[in-house]
């Protein structure tokens, strides 16, 4: 596995359920194409205790309200 990368940005973050919530796209040197992962920081007395990102998540599943649009 490689660590590194032609480029990283960070999108949509909000603080949710004492949650930090934000997309992280990141695209490998690697022709891979980009991935985005769904990262959630969690506090603890005003500290972050912990970093989880997946890649099975966007922020519509976490707030889909803020997140869709009416077309209508």
């Amino acid at each position: 596995m490689s660590w590194e990368y032609a480029d990283v940005s960070f999108n949509s973050g909000e603080f949710h359920d004492d949650k930090l919530y934000f997309e992280l796209s990141i695209t490998p040197l690697e022709l891979t194409g980009e991935e985005i992962k769904l990262c959630e920081v969690i506090f603890s007395k005003d500290n972050a205790v912990k970093l989880e990102c997946t890649n099975d998540k966007r922020m519509s599943d976490i707030r889909p309200s803020l997140f869709s649009y009416d077309t209508n």
